[in-house]
């Protein structure tokens, strides 16, 4: 039998790789289902072991079996590389090129900026984070916005930086998947000294965790 904490890392990436795959955001389900705002993301920051009655409550949620969810043969990417669509890939590849030779320049998105967007449509799992900054930049009529969300939990960080397309402004931004690389690259070119913070309190966790095990 695994560990409890294998066993509750594995139950976290299967549940974020279906509800991805049925489209479905992780808080939107806490919701409908009236857990507190990111409980999922805490079991995986704890190893706190679910309760049966809410695994069971998000196996009828979702529609798939015990087994299906508890499922070893979900690869260690597929919830990032499984739905990036050609277009996608080269979208990023680009963004980020035109990003480091400084020829697309990028701003941070305030209350009076060119556009604006619901905050379910470009963070889907606002609850599970505690900081949240946008930036874009403008194409023809419309933009690329980078998003970036990221808390600290006793030492621990937890980030996520993604890209989405907005043909103008009124309409409902793309979700621009990747493997989460490419964004992290531009974050970089966009705000390099937030960009270094995070990787130094990254790398301090990594190195105290090994410290401490």
């Amino acid at each position: 039998m695994k560990p409890v904490n294998e066993m509750v890392d594995q139950l976290v990436k299967a549940i974020r790789f279906i509800c991805k795959k049925q489209n479905v955001s992780v808080s939107q389900m806490e919701a409908d289902l009236g857990f507190s705002p990111g409980l999922i993301s805490r079991w995986n920051k704890t190893k706190t072991s679910p309760s049966f009655d809410k695994i069971a409550a998000i196996m009828e949620y979702l529609g798939v079996t015990y087994d299906e969810l508890m499922s070893s043969n979900i690869p260690e990417q597929s919830a990032n590389t499984m739905f990036i669509h050609p277009k996608d890939k080269e979208l990023c590849e680009k963004l980020r090129l035109e990003s480091e030779s400084g020829r697309m320049k990028w701003f941070e998105l305030r209350k009076d900026g060119p556009f604006h967007v619901t905050i379910e449509s470009i963070f889907p799992d606002w609850t599970e984070f505690h900081f949240h900054i946008v930036y874009y930049t403008a194409f023809k009529d419309g933009f690329f916005i980078l998003t970036l969300q990221y808390e600290i939990h006793d030492t621990q960080l937890n980030m996520k930086a993604e890209l989405f397309s907005l043909a103008e402004d009124g309409l409902d931004p793309r979700h621009i998947h990747d493997d989460d690389l490419n964004a992290m690259k531009i974050l970089k070119c966009v705000d390099h000294d937030l960009y270094m913070d995070l990787v130094s309190q990254k790398t301090e966790s990594m190195e105290d965790d090994f410290l401490a095990s």
